[in-house]
């Protein structure tokens, strides 16, 4: 079998397996990776050897930069000290711990390989979180703390994965030229990524075709990533921050039926991708342990243990003590800052799996060194030990997650409940005001404008009361009379919403929700 045929067969199995672990009710993340490792003991299942630069550079950007585009900076910035202490610190903690763990236990490994295996498994995976606990969701604020650390660790750690390539690749690379690099990858990142993201908002508004909108979004991906390497800056900078500046401006510069196919569009190649990836963790230790039959297997069992213990342990020491640190700052300073319930920590210690991102990383180690001709240090154990940590923590930490949330029961969050209750308020007062003013239109309304007042005063009555919706049947006669008046109102709803976005009063979640409707009867209207 041929590369994409084995490829393609992955992506069957993996959709297989996604539905039975909906069936079973087992997050699938964890039954992708078992079914891949049993798969590949099938005698006659072909090798995968993927291309690492081919790996790396579909995996990445486009993994990376859909989240990048569904966060709001406003949701995250009043757990700011919180998020920077694990997307920052706990990075950098885990890249000395897990190098000097490696360079002084494992045999072999210098600083710079040690350096580079800890680079691949100090991001966590939040697609993988957010799957475990599908079925026992997550309060809102540990969600947007999450979500912060998702938003840069990535960066921090994959910055750290170039330069310790580089530094493997050669033999005198000091410390200034770390720090120029890393200098040179934060400018030429954050530039490359705010030009392709500009470059992408003046297309995307001008193209209204929904099918080459979705395409010219996962393009903005790549072209954001190639832009930043091919000028020597951090590629997944350059996208995680091409998909902050797109995600913004999503509600204003696209036409609903192409922010509702592009959304669907995301859906499904997220899921192909996500799929592929943790069948392939599985599938691609076979090999892996087959090219390292010289190695004990007791020694490889003591490395992977010793490597994926100090990344659990150094996660949970890390939060634990930043939580007595920050709840110490706020008792004697007074700060703002809210101080995070100890609930909340040990379910934030805890979801800490690794996944796509350190499996890309892993894959996308050079198979050669510069002279084209000498293999790259420790490449095969440092594959091995990266897979050990992933499959550990996935099956370890994504197993007992779940338990944890149960046990811990966190307090209960309706702040989200809150804001869409302020979106509906503010959506029926801006109808209002519509309705209110003269009307520039043909259309007969002297009877439908009365009764469209009487409507939306009481959905302003019912949201000021946070009360029960309103049932929706009642609404339908009166808001398909006209569809000028319709189309005015939605338009003067949806500007409402954003508006509360952009004042921070309301989550990027709640925004997207009622957007959704917005665009739903829009698309019904004008069809």
């Amino acid at each position: 079998m041929s590369t994409p045929e084995v490829v393609i067969g992955l992506i069957f199995v993996a959709t297989i397996l996604a539905a039975l672990a909906q069936r079973i009710g087992v997050a699938y993340p964890i039954v992708l990776v078992l079914g891949g490792l049993l798969i590949s003991l099938v005698p006659g299942m072909p090798t995968v050897q993927l291309d690492p630069e081919v790996a790396f550079l579909v995996f990445i950007p486009p993994l990376v930069y859909l989240p990048a585009s569904q966060i709001g900076l406003r949701d995250v910035q009043s757990k700011w000290s919180f998020i920077l202490m694990l997307s920052v610190g706990l990075v950098l903690a885990t890249l000395f711990g897990v190098a000097a763990l490696a360079h002084s236990m494992i045999a072999g490994f210098s600083w710079s390989t040690s350096f580079l295996l800890a680079a691949i498994v100090a991001p966590t995976d939040l697609i993988a979180v957010m799957a475990i606990t599908r079925r026992n969701p997550l309060p809102r604020r540990i969600v947007n703390v999450l979500d912060g650390e998702g938003l840069l660790n990535d960066v921090i750690a994959f910055t750290a994965y170039k330069i310790a390539v580089q530094s493997v690749a050669q033999t005198a690379y000091g410390v200034p030229e770390t720090v120029l690099q890393l200098a040179w990858d934060l400018v030429a990142g954050i530039g490359a990524g705010l030009a392709v993201g500009w470059v992408a908002i003046w297309v995307r508004r001008r193209v209204h075709d929904p099918a080459i909108n979705s395409a010219a979004s996962l393009l903005t991906s790549f072209a954001a990533y190639l832009t930043s390497e091919a000028i020597g800056g951090s590629g997944v900078l350059a996208t995680v921050t091409a998909g902050l500046c797109v995600g913004q401006s999503l509600s204003r510069i696209l036409q609903p039926d192409a922010r509702q196919s592009t959304t669907a569009f995301w859906g499904g190649l997220n899921f192909i991708l996500e799929g592929l990836a943790f069948i392939l963790i599985g599938f691609e230790l076979r090999p892996t342990l087959a090219r390292l039959s010289l190695v004990s297997p007791w020694q490889l069992a003591r490395d992977a243990a010793l490597v994926t213990g100090a990344v659990i342990a150094l996660r949970v020491i890390w939060v634990v003590a930043t939580i007595a640190v920050l709840r110490f700052i706020g008792s004697a300073f007074k700060t703002s800052q809210p101080r995070p319930s100890w609930r909340n920590a040990a379910i934030v210690a805890w979801a800490g799996p690794r996944g796509i991102e350190s499996l890309a990383a892993a894959i996308g180690i050079p198979l050669l060194l510069p002279d084209g001709v000498s293999p790259f240090p420790q490449r095969e154990m440092i594959l091995f030990l990266s897979f050990g940590v992933i499959l550990s923590t996935l099956l370890f930490q994504g197993a007992t997650l779940p338990c944890l949330i149960r046990w811990l029961k966190p307090p209960s969050d309706n702040s989200e409940q809150e804001e869409e209750n302020l979106a509906h308020l503010a959506a029926a007062r801006a109808a209002l005001d519509v309705l209110n003013h003269p009307l520039q239109t043909g259309d007969d309304l002297a009877d439908v404008v009365p009764s469209l007042r009487s409507l939306y005063e009481q959905k302003v009555l019912q949201y000021e009361n946070a009360a029960s919706e309103l049932n929706r049947l009642r609404d339908a006669p009166l808001l398909t009379t006209s569809t000028t008046l319709r189309l005015k109102i939605l338009h003067a709803q949806r500007e409402a919403v954003i508006a509360l976005r952009d004042q921070g009063l309301i989550s990027m979640s709640v925004l997207r929700r009622l957007e959704r409707s917005f665009d739903l009867e829009e698309i019904r209207l004008t069809s």
